[in-house]
């Protein structure tokens, strides 16, 4: 098979429009047939969505209230307080054997103002934010939940200090205890449903890891963040 002419456009644009996953069921065509790859395609590209890839570095100064970054201390509005377990999610069925007065692990916050010029902002609020929260437990149950709260743009917020559990962690063996700052820096990506899944195994079949397309659908993810 020729190889394939390097793609125009930057590399950034080239990953928004799927240039890599595409890439990936060209020179596939040697170990599938090419209807069976069209049919593939004809599933998960309707369904490819945007998202955002982030990265992270310590912050030189506190963050401004408000602002989107990573840990540190959050910023809540005035009517709320730090979130504890009892309101965690409860993915893995068990958080009824944590201890529910547990406060939570601060992870970040995030404005929508500063989502505002990527393609996933274009359908979020242009307004207010959101905050997440975590509690990770170590030593026995081996699970991580979270918490997410949105607060609107006339709400007040203001910063507040870890709560002693938090410092102590008696979960998490340091996983919860407060961290330093980080700034954010958000770049457009896109995503595809997880075809291992129950939810979407049956939408995208034949995609499981010891499936006929398993390793071509594990490579179709992982083109959807990596280098052109």
């Amino acid at each position: 098979m020729k190889p394939l002419a390097k793609p125009a456009g930057t590399e950034h644009w080239q990953r928004v429009i799927a240039i890599p996953l595409l890439k990936c069921l060209i020179e596939d065509q040697q170990s599938h047939e090419r209807e069976k790859l069209i049919a593939l395609r004809d599933l998960v590209f309707p369904r490819i969505r945007p998202c955002l890839t982030l990265d992270y570095e310590p912050a030189d100064s506190t963050p401004a209230v408000g602002t989107s970054y990573l840990w540190g201390n959050p910023d809540l509005p005035t009517d709320q307080e730090w979130p504890k377990v009892a309101e965690c999610s409860d993915w893995f069925s068990a958080k009824d054997q944590l201890p529910q007065e547990q406060h939570c692990a601060f992870l970040g916050q995030f404005r929508f103002a500063d989502l505002s010029e990527t393609v996933l902002g274009r359908e979020l609020p242009t307004s207010g934010g959101f905050t997440v929260f975590s509690i990770t437990e170590t030593d026995s149950l081996g699970i991580h939940e979270t918490v997410v709260r949105h607060w609107d743009p006339e709400q007040r917020l203001v910063r507040f200090e870890p709560p002693g559990d938090l410092l102590s962690d008696p979960l998490g063996d340091s996983c919860n205890s407060p961290k330093p700052p980080h700034t954010i820096k958000l770049t457009d990506s896109i995503s595809i449903p997880d075809a291992t899944s129950l939810t979407y195994g049956a939408m995208i079949p034949g995609c499981k890891w010891n499936e006929q397309y398993g390793d071509l659908y594990s490579s179709l993810m992982a083109a959807c963040n990596e280098e052109v």
